[in-house]
């Protein structure tokens, strides 16, 4: 909020000053419009100093009723704001805000989700993605190192009651504030609502001075989780967990090492795999390597030998990252067979060219994926510490320590709603209730403010409570923020997975399972395309076990038939056209408006790629190249709307035929500029070119 933003001062005057002198360092003393500034006295001189560098220059009112003004601001400490609002070399017009008091006032306000849902329905805000900054800067107002607000108080509130609720006054709005005292003592202020209109005189108002802010409920819960954490001892589950991942680490460094390599003298392409040929002196490790790695493990071959070098585990570790380059990773494609004297593995592409510079070298145990994942680990831990995860209070809730201000937004969801009770308690059209506990684990899922636990034994309804869970999440979720990616199912077993989204529906389209089990494709488009089909094939299985006469009627057999013809054909453009029009002649009285003009319109497009010109494709094409007005009259019934229509149809041939006229239309529909003697020779020209030939010579 800048100075002129700010309101209910009691008195506002501008007064003019004259620049005499810089009585600063510098020579000269530049002043910006809008600067904060301060007014000085300086024995019966005045002086004008900068809130920004503190940078004086001696001034002078250039009149008498301004110096009255002057004398009664500083004479009678009177509390105010000054802005600089206009300036030249020698003059200076300086804006002076009075209030009726000055109060100091350190508060951090903490603004909730729901408050900010609250706004975005209340104001037009420049920036929703950002609506903390947006109140900061509409209602705090920065100078001097300090936070200035102005601040209301009811009239009627007594001392004790009047900051235990107060309005901060914004650009065009208010926020009312209230102190809310929790059971164990704990203050602090929440921003409760917007008003758009107060009765002022209900109010008093007053400048407050200080460092006042805004906290977003993660920022607060992050302090107080930090309180939390501080008054712990070193004997924490994250510091438990920090030893934990270390002796891990440690671990598989050592069995690397002691695995030690295999060296290869040569490898060869034998179909999609390789075969390595292993170096008759590593018989021994050969066996070792047998007993050790089945089918699908990963390994990793490189022209070095990592152990060359006697190196500890943290050398090691980091000799591989930064050769990683020139490591491959390698799959056994088979089972090792010991008396062959060599391995088959599956490699990609990619990783062969690290290796293939040299036909020998070495194979040793892979640590690059351990790596990673506890690198993954590591992070995550660094992020739940230092409270910068999304749930900034989960290193407490792992203590078992409670912040209380995680727990403030209090949820009241029912566990049950007429949709998961038939979609998910419903077995063959009966009914069938949850338990009690099971209702109960619904329910405090879908409220707990943190964290629930859910445990029970093999088959009593976890996967079905955990489906209804989801259906429940996916009808109570604000869709106004987008409902893509809300909700995340995963597990260490893809089957745990799929059991839990096989019964869910989004918007009536499947649930998308990402991730893959060995040996399973690892394209994910694959795997959607797949789960899509799937559920279509299931829909119209159900469809057909609806209605069964479907097959009896002769539209849809003669349907059916064109479509079966297509798919045994080569899916040519020119086959593929002549389905669709075959289809909407057949079916066209049974379409909803809104489709058949979609199959109307991926028709035309068809034809147009094909060279081929349909009836309505013409139509649409000509009614709008001859509606485009060529004189002042014609443009003034509704022209600039036809020129707009026309251009669309132009656009949506993607002829470059037509792409000269389209280029001239666009740039005076641009520009404004509308030369009608020149659309006039445009209209013939289109008309020519898109008219069939045997209708030009009678247009």
């Amino acid at each position: 909020m800048d100075h002129f933003d700010l309101k209910h001062s009691t008195q506002e005057d501008i007064i003019e000053f004259e620049v005499l002198d810089s009585i600063s360092n510098d020579k000269k003393l530049y002043f910006k419009d809008g600067e904060a500034v301060k007014l000085i006295s300086a024995g019966s001189n005045y002086a004008i100093g900068t809130l920004r560098d503190e940078k004086i220059a001696m001034v002078k009112p250039v009149n008498v009723h301004y110096q009255s003004i002057v004398e009664g601001i500083l004479g009678r400490g009177r509390v105010y704001l000054a802005a600089v609002i206009n300036h030249t070399k020698k003059l200076l017009q300086v804006s002076f805000k009075q209030y009726a008091e000055e109060k100091n006032l350190s508060y951090a306000i903490n603004v909730s989700e729901d408050f900010f849902s609250s706004l975005r329905k209340s104001i037009n805000l420049n920036n929703p993605y950002n609506p903390k900054e947006e109140i900061a800067v509409s209602t705090l107002y920065e100078a001097g190192g300090y936070t200035y607000a102005i601040v209301g108080t009811h009239i009627r509130a007594d001392e004790e009651q009047r900051f235990k609720q107060f309005l901060i006054a914004g650009r065009d709005f208010y926020i009312q504030v209230n102190k809310i005292v929790e059971d164990l003592g704990q203050e602090y202020y929440v921003a409760e609502k917007i008003l758009k209109k107060i009765k002022q005189d209900e109010y008093c108002f007053f400048l407050a001075k200080g460092q006042m802010k805004y906290t977003t409920d993660k920022e607060k819960i992050a302090l107080e989780t930090k309180a939390v954490m501080e008054t712990l001892s070193d004997d924490t589950y994250i510091k438990i967990w920090d030893a934990y991942g270390e002796i891990e680490r440690q671990t598989i460094m050592h069995e690397a090492r002691e695995c030690g390599a295999l060296r290869y003298t040569s490898f060869e392409q034998i179909g999609r795999d390789y075969r390595f040929d292993i170096k008759g002196d590593n018989s021994e490790r050969l066996s070792q390597y047998a007993k050790k790695f089945e089918r699908g493990a990963i390994l990793s071959a490189s022209i070095l030998n990592p152990f060359d070098v006697q190196r500890d585990d943290q050398e090691f570790e980091d000799y591989l990252s930064k050769h990683k380059n020139y490591i491959a990773n390698i799959r056994l494609a088979e089972n090792i067979q010991t008396d062959s004297g060599s391995i088959i593995f599956t490699i990609d592409d990619q990783e062969i060219r690290k290796i293939n510079v040299d036909q020998q070298g070495y194979i040793f145990v892979s640590i690059m994926g351990d790596k990673k994942r506890l690198d993954r680990r590591e992070q995550a831990r660094a992020k739940i510490e230092s409270r910068q995860c999304p749930m900034p209070h989960l290193s407490a809730v792992l203590e078992g320590k409670i912040v209380s201000s995680a727990n403030n937004t209090k949820r009241k969801y029912p566990a049950l709603s007429d949709a998961v009770k038939k979609e998910i308690f419903t077995r063959k059209g009966v009914y069938q209730p949850p338990t009690q506990k099971q209702e109960m684990a619904i329910a405090m899922a879908l409220n707990t403010p943190d964290i629930a636990l859910i445990q029970g034994p093999p088959g009593t309804g976890k996967t079905t409570v955990i489906t209804a869970i989801l259906k429940r999440l996916n009808e109570i979720t604000d869709p106004t923020g987008g409902i893509f990616g809300r909700n995340l199912v995963t597990a260490f077993q893809h089957d745990a997975v799929q059991n839990a989204i096989d019964r869910i529906e989004i918007l009536g389209l499947p649930a998308i399972k990402f991730g893959h089990k060995y040996n399973e494709s690892e394209d994910d488009i694959v795997d959607v395309n797949t789960t899509i089909q799937g559920w279509i094939n299931e829909k119209l299985s159900d469809l057909y076990a609806c209605h069964s006469n479907l097959d009896s009627k002769k539209y849809l057999v003669e349907f059916n038939r064109i479509y079966l013809d297509y798919l045994y054909s080569a899916n040519s453009i020119d086959q593929t056209l002549n389905l669709l029009e075959r289809a909407r002649e057949l079916v066209d009285i049974y379409l909803s408006s809104d489709l058949l003009t979609e199959l109307s319109d991926t028709i035309s497009d068809l034809q147009l790629m094909t060279g081929g010109t349909s009836s309505n494709t013409t139509s649409f094409l000509v009614r709008a190249v001859r509606r485009i007005p060529t004189s002042e009259i014609a443009f003034s019934d509704n022209g600039k709307v036809e020129i707009q229509r026309a251009i669309y149809q132009l656009q949506k041939q993607k002829s470059s035929e037509l792409s000269s006229e389209l280029e001239i239309i666009q740039k005076m529909q641009l520009t404004g500029n509308y030369d009608f003697n020149q659309l006039k020779e445009i209209r013939k020209s289109l008309l020519v070119k898109v008219l069939p030939k045997e209708n030009i010579f009678t247009t």
